[in-house]
């Protein structure tokens, strides 16, 4: 299990990104594409902003919560599943195209953004 289990108002005092921890919400962020066993993380949280992130990786860091990182749930090596409980980082929610750079040929987007957004 997680070095410490997590809880939603302790998340709360990390960070204002949207934190969930309702059994049926957390069944999604189980696991990822892969065929590796599931875990079974303590709360899932969504940030909107770079500031969210940073302020609650340091509150998990300083009080020992495991923590994985999902993008699009889509990956098929079970890296997103959470083993060990703790907190699943889902980053859908920073979906930001940053930049168009048509002369380079370059996109900058945030870690959530899709195809085709």
């Amino acid at each position: 299990m997680s070095l410490k289990r997590v809880t939603k108002s302790q998340i709360g005092l990390w960070s204002d990104a949207i934190i969930r921890d309702e059994p049926i919400d957390l069944l999604t962020y189980a696991r990822d594409a892969s065929v590796v066993k599931p875990g079974e993380p303590d709360c899932v949280v969504r940030p909107t902003n770079t500031k969210q992130i940073r302020d609650m990786l340091a509150g998990a860091n300083r009080d020992g919560v495991s923590v994985y990182v999902r993008g699009a749930g889509t990956m098929y090596a079970g890296g997103a599943n959470p083993h060990a409980g703790g907190l699943v980082v889902d980053l859908s929610g920073m979906d930001s195209i940053l930049d168009i750079d048509l002369v380079r040929g370059v996109i900058v987007v945030e870690a959530g953004t899709r195809f085709g957004s």
